[in-house]
């Protein structure tokens, strides 16, 4: 690098710092472009031959001059010459750079349009050639300014940075450079070109007051050719600051000077016309805009014109405010009558396109419709037309996609408008009666039936072909819909005025359109129908019916009829028991009405090929004198006797329909006497009569439901089966096998499973029902048949694959089967893809922990030689070690901590072994301290990358939460390496909370609370929250896995439900759970989950709180735990321990021993894990007296009684006590 010496050294200037300067130089330049000036150039570059191909013999030869001239310039730059000298060499060095980039330009320029001639898509001149000359250019002009002297054409090398810059693309030091000239000097003759820079630079950065000043001192200064433009952009900059007269007078200046040379600036006066047009018409300025034009352009055509192409442009760049702006001014203008339609039609499309239908539809019928015109006014009139009926049908199907109201009253009004300015005054494609029609559907839509229904009978009237059918048909729907609209309600003497209106206009269309019209039979069908539903005009009804029935008996128009003509009868059956009703004179009408339809063989071949719907209808009437006798008995609470009449009625009953709801009707009247030996009976009638029945397979969910509840759980777990077994329902076998298990019937269950996975292998439960029986299996200690299920579930989709291998391979090992374990590991081992599973991982960390376990080596000892060969092995047998961990590492999760656990455990024992070793006694102490150097630089490294490697994997098992149960062990390596944020704390075992009633139901007792919930739920199987209390109260009799159903029911009928999160929590982390690192994980899912959906729920941040402790997550539970304490359970004193450890956890040793003790006060013993645990951990921190009270408040714990993570933290502590109280 330069010294500040050899900056300020002016003549005396180093030659050999020059020297590499300029041969880096020119290697560049001739690495770049060749000794005779350029070569392929760059990447994007053009190819040497190509572009010699353009070049003419002059040029040739002027660039081989120009190369020459480079080469002397460089040549005499390496000598040592005084400051002014190199200066002038440089300039000259610097000027043919630029002319050799103005020349190779044009070359690439050449080559650019060859290229485009043939066809190339080349959106740009490649400049790879030409570019490198600008830095070379850069490069010389800036060794000028570095001398710092008082060069006199210091000027133009600014402009040569500036230009150079530009051309590069740099615009702040371009810039940067224009400003030293208009600053530095401003009398040079490259100012005006400076100050027109500038004010295009700002002008292009939005600066738009300081480009004003820039142009307007280079408008003072400039005389030339230039003036016209640089007026043109201060013009433009006045508009932007909204400068709007001095902007016009500008642009008005600009385009004077601009027909001063007509012939060469005639681009730049039509652009300027073109912006004076704009700034004039968007600021109002139209009167003053003509004249000018007039003056100016020869005719205020001139400016019509170049509004209507400023419109439409603003239109093409999607400006519509813009061009709405520039056509009213068209307007305004008054250009002639045609020119001001055609303006007056943009709008309304434009205001059409921007949703301003209101607006639109205003001018549209506000405008004088040309009675004729030029052929471009001819189509605008045309375009107008079909702008109205397009929006008015557009906006029609707008609503009928979407049922945009808005749509249904623009569509209204546009099509009124059609009809009464463009069809009124001629309709020569007969479009009226089609757009009466869709007008009428619009009124309808907008709740104007009585409007509707003056369209309809004018298109009636019209008699025209395509319509009047459909218009007939229509206008009765409209008049239905107007009774429907004036509130008319069947029930009185008479029909309303409209209901009478609506009839005749039946009759009427009935009349019109012959008797085997289908429209006719509609008529005459409703008009029955209307009729009656009042007294007086009831048996006209009847009639109708009658005669609609014996017209048309092969007419859907006659099922219903009839169906209105029972109906009639039966509204006049009286109410109450069965002899009053079989012996009414209803019920001898009825009879006749039914024997009447029976004789009528057409009518009932009818309903035979329909279903037979009415035959089954008058079945049922007729048995429903029966079913009011039965429906006395269930008023009474005589259920059981119900129950036999039902099944009475069920064996009776000629269809299958009255049979199976007759069957489930006994069903739940025996479900209310409790009478599960009848409920057996009829379900088991029922399967017997319809096999397979899914009516039956709901009956018997129904009552398994019910005596779950009540708490038959054999009986539920029967039922349950029977549906399961019999009626095709999956998920019932799977639940009569989860009672069966949860009541310790396990054989049973196991039978239940194996049937579900034979008979239903395209259950969305079928690999989960794999691996519970395998679970079975294993907690019943067969574990070859466990082996066999988890092998089954391992053909499974990849996640179920992958747990049940990991699983299967377990037991193996328990079986000593290790070949054909490791195989299945290596299976599990080798899936997973992009997207591995936690058992991905465990079955790498299982394989490698197995060759960690290959790992036997002779004891460390000397001599060196020996020792040195020792030492490589058990390094060579690390790197394998490494290798065989990396994959568990890659695979992420619980298991890649443990992984990680493993190797830094490793190379700690390594660096054990090493310290432990010493020179025979009577070695020379030198000797013995080198030796102990030697040794120490081994073990020290390793004890250091142990302990990055366990804060690594804790760091990231915090952040992450992946509950690895090797969590709490390197914690305590960290703690015992005294690593800096880490202290020893460990959360309690268990102490979970159940939300909702308290397990042994409170203060009203298991018994009453039992009754109380299981009342609730008989009276609504629906309620979740009373399916979370049974839940609790069966798992405080010890019932777990019926009481996770109860959870499950509960979340099946509110996914939100929180406490039901929270309990299948609980359940899964109970026993030994916590330390289950898959059911560690599910709880954590669903806490984590059920704070999703409530983050204030109390209950589960305690919970999640807890496991957090349990793992040693500290730094998260100890946010939880102090919303807890603020949330009103300060006063709890397991919240105050829990507090307690997180706060220790995270170094505040003060402020944990005061919550240990808060919580003693609140009633937690003085013995208890949490205290006594870390006030052991607290002394341990400091020093051998420490140790010694550690040991002493350790030995409080009774660690053989002691289980999970308690017992191992415990035991790890006295360990270490132990050792630092023997000063190791």
């Amino acid at each position: 690098m330069y010294s500040d010496s050899n900056l300020n050294a002016g003549n005396d200037r180093p030659g050999t710092v020059v020297k590499l300067v300029l041969a880096g130089s020119m290697l560049a330049a001739a690495l770049i472009y060749g000794a005779d000036g350029w070569t392929a150039g760059p990447k994007g570059g053009y190819s040497r031959e190509e572009l010699s191909a353009v070049q003419t013999a002059e040029e040739t030869s002027v660039s081989e001059l120009r190369a020459q001239e480079i080469t002397q310039l460089r040549i005499a730059l390496g000598r040592r010459s005084p400051a002014n000298r190199m200066a002038e060499l440089y300039f000259r060095l610097a000027k043919n750079y630029l002319e050799a980039y103005s020349a190779t330009f044009k070359l690439e320029g050449r080559v650019h349009e060859k290229h485009l001639e043939r066809g190339m898509k080349e959106p740009y001149i490649l400049r790879g050639a030409s570019k490198p000359y600008l830095a070379l250019a850069v490069k010389a002009s800036n060794e000028i300014i570095g001398y710092r002297i008082a060069y006199d054409k210091l000027d133009q090398v600014h402009f040569f940075l500036a230009f150079a810059y530009k051309e590069m693309e740099r615009r702040p030091d371009s810039r940067r450079h224009f400003s030293i000239i208009v600053r530095s000097f401003p009398s040079s003759q490259f100012a005006p070109v400076a100050y027109r820079e500038l004010g295009e630079m700002t002008f292009a950065d939005g600066k738009f007051r300081d480009s004003i000043s820039y142009l307007e001192t280079a408008t003072r200064i400039e005389k030339g050719e230039n003036l016209p433009r640089i007026l043109h952009k201060l013009a433009w900059s006045y508009y932007r600051t909204k400068q709007y007269a001095r902007a016009v007078g500008t642009m008005k200046r600009a385009i004077a000077e601009a027909s001063k040379d007509e012939e060469r600036l005639v681009s730049l006066r039509e652009e300027a016309l073109r912006d004076i047009a704009i700034f004039m018409t968007e600021t109002g300025r139209v009167e003053e805009a003509v004249a000018y034009f007039d003056e100016v352009a020869g005719g205020k055509t001139f400016y019509g014109a170049a509004l209507e192409k400023l419109a439409k442009q603003y239109e093409r760049s999607a400006q519509p405010v813009k061009a709405a702006q520039v056509y009213e001014a068209l307007v305004k203008a008054k250009q002639g009558d045609g020119a001001s339609f055609r303006a007056i039609v943009k709008l309304v499309e434009i205001d059409i396109r921007r949703g301003r239908y209101s607006e639109a539809l205003a001018r549209a019928r506000a405008v004088k419709l040309p009675d004729s015109g030029d052929s471009d006014t001819a189509t605008a009139l045309g375009n107008l037309r079909a702008l109205v009926r397009k929006t008015a049908t557009g906006q029609h199907e707008n609503f009928r996609k979407k049922k945009d109201r808005k749509a249904l009253s623009v569509a209204e009004s546009y099509y009124t408008a059609y009809l009464g300015t463009f069809l009124a005054k001629e309709d020569p494609r007969g479009e009226t009666p089609e757009i009466m029609m869709y007008l009428a559907e619009v009124k309808r839509e907008n709740k104007k039936p009585a409007e509707a229904s003056e369209l309809y009978r004018k298109v009636l009237e019209s008699k025209d072909k395509r319509y009047a059918k459909q218009a007939g048909t229509l206008w009765t729907a409209s008049l239905a819909e107007s009774m429907k609209a004036k509130g008319t309600k069947p029930g009185g003497e008479e029909p309303s005025a409209v209901e009478k209106e609506f009839v005749d206009a039946a009759d009427r269309m009935r009349d019109s359109l012959g008797l085997q019209s289908p429209e006719s039979r509609e008529a005459a069908l409703k008009s029955a129908q209307v009729l009656a539903g009042y007294k007086n005009t009831k048996p006209d009804a009847v009639k109708r019916a009658r005669e609609i029935i014996n017209t048309w008996p092969q007419s859907p128009q006659a099922h219903t009829a009839a169906k209105l003509w029972l109906q009639t009868i039966t509204d006049r059956m009286p109410h109450g028991t069965a002899a009053g009703l079989e012996n009414s004179d209803a019920a001898s009408e009825l009879r006749d009405a039914m024997a009447e339809l029976r004789s009528n063989a057409p009518f009932m071949a009818f309903d035979a090929s329909h279903g037979g719907k009415l035959k089954q209808q008058m079945a049922a009437e007729e048995t429903r004198l029966k079913v009011g006798a039965i429906a006395t008995q269930e008023k009474e609470k005589n259920f059981g006797d119900a129950g036999r009449s039902y099944e009475t009625f069920a064996a009776e009953a000629p269809s299958r329909e009255i049979a199976e709801k007759a069957f489930g009707n006994a069903v739940s009247s025996y479900i209310k006497e409790d009478d599960m030996v009848a409920v057996d009976r009829v379900i088991d009638s029922w399967l017997k009569r319809y096999p397979g029945s899914a009516v039956a397979a709901d009956a018997a969910r129904g009552a398994a439901t019910a005596w779950l509840i009540k708490g038959y759980f054999e009986n539920s777990g029967a039922l349950f089966e029977k549906a399961g077994r019999l009626c095709g329902d999956a998920d019932s076998l799977d639940t009569a096998a989860r009672i069966f298990e949860g009541i310790g019937q396990a054989e049973r269950a196991r039978s239940d499973w194996g049937v579900h996975l034979s008979s239903y292998k395209k259950s969305s439960h079928h690999w989960a029902v794999a691996i519970r029986l395998a679970r079975s299996f294993e907690d019943a200690g067969n574990r070859v048949e466990a082996v066999r299920a988890y092998k089954f579930c391992m053909t499974g989709f990849d996640d179920v694959a992958a747990e049940c291998g990991a699983k299967a391979a377990d037991v193996l090992m328990l079986l000593k089967d290790s070949e054909q374990a490791v195989a299945i590991y290596r299976k599990v081992a080798a899936a997973g893809g992009r997207k591995k599973g936690p058992y991905v991982g465990y079955a790498r960390y299982k394989l490698a922990a197995m060759q960690e376990a290959t790992g036997r080596f002779e004891p460390l000892r000397l001599p060196e030689k020996l020792l040195g060969n020792l030492v490589n092995k058990r390094i060579d047998f690390f790197k394998q070690l490494d290798r065989a961990y990396s994959p568990v590492v890659d695979a992420g999760g619980p298991w890649a901590v443990a992984a990680l656990d493993r190797l830094a455990l490793w190379a700690w024992k390594f660096a054990d072994e090493m310290d432990a070793l010493n020179l025979p006694e009577g070695a020379d102490a030198k000797a013995a301290a080198r030796f102990r150097l030697s040794i120490n630089s081994i073990s020290v490294p390793l004890r250091k990358k142990a302990a990055g490697t366990w804060m690594s994997a804790f760091e990231k098992a915090v952040a992450a939460e992946a509950l690895s149960p090797a969590l709490p062990s390197i914690a305590d390596h960290l703690a015992d390496a005294r690593v800096a944020g880490v202290w020893r704390a460990q959360g309690s075992r268990g102490g979970y909370r159940l939300a909702g009633i308290p397990p042994d139901g409170g203060s009203a007792g298991r018994a009453e609370a039992l009754g109380k919930t299981r009342s609730a739920l008989v009276k609504s199987a629906k309620n979740a929250d009373a399916w979370v209390d049974y839940g609790n109260l069966l798992w405080g009799e010890g019932r777990s896995v019926l009481a996770r159903l109860a959870y499950e029911r509960a979340l099946a009928l509110d996914p939100k439900n929180i406490a039901a999160l929270v309990n299948r929590a609980v359940i899964a982390l109970s026993g030994d759970g916590a330390e289950d690192w898959t059911r560690a994980a599910e709880a954590q899912a669903l806490l984590a989950e059920a704070l999703k959906k409530d983050n204030l729920s109390t209950v589960a941040k305690i919970n999640r709180a807890q496991l957090l402790n349990y793992y040693r997550v500290f730094s998260k539970s100890k946010t939880l735990w102090e919303q807890a304490a603020a949330a009103g359970h300060a006063g709890m004193a397991d919240v105050q321990d829990g507090l307690g450890v997180a706060l220790q956890g995270t170094g505040a040793l003060a402020a944990a021993r005061a919550a240990f003790e808060k919580a003693g006060t609140l009633g937690a013993p003085r013995g208890r894990f949490a205290n006594v645990y870390h006030e052991a951990a607290a002394a341990s921190t400091t020093g051998v007296e420490g140790a010694e009270k550690c040991l002493g408040r350790i030995g409080d714990i009774n660690i053989d009684e002691a289980a999970g993570f308690e017992k191992d933290s415990a035991g790890r502590l006295k360990r270490a006590c132990e050792r630092w109280a023997n000063g190791k």
